[in-house]
């Protein structure tokens, strides 16, 4: 697979939520999360191989950033 910027759908949908309904379109992903847990995976279109996963971290204070790292699995 060539080596490629993704970005989630779901994350995606929840940003332009976001813009139009503010904190209800968290609130809504939160619930979803918590109910359906994480990872978030999706298939990529075009590509029958591989899958989008996204690891969704929620803090209960504020960082600056949060690292993953490999291997996985």
């Amino acid at each position: 697979m060539e080596k490629t910027l993704l970005k989630s759908k779901i994350i995606m949908k929840l940003e332009e939520n976001f813009q139009q309904v503010n904190n209800q379109a968290m609130e809504e992903f939160l619930w979803q999360i918590e109910h359906n847990g994480t990872p978030l995976i999706e298939k990529l279109e075009c590509d029958f191989e591989n899958d989008l996963v996204t690891f969704v971290y929620k803090a209960d204070e504020e960082y600056e950033n949060v690292v993953f790292i490999p291997p996985v699995g």
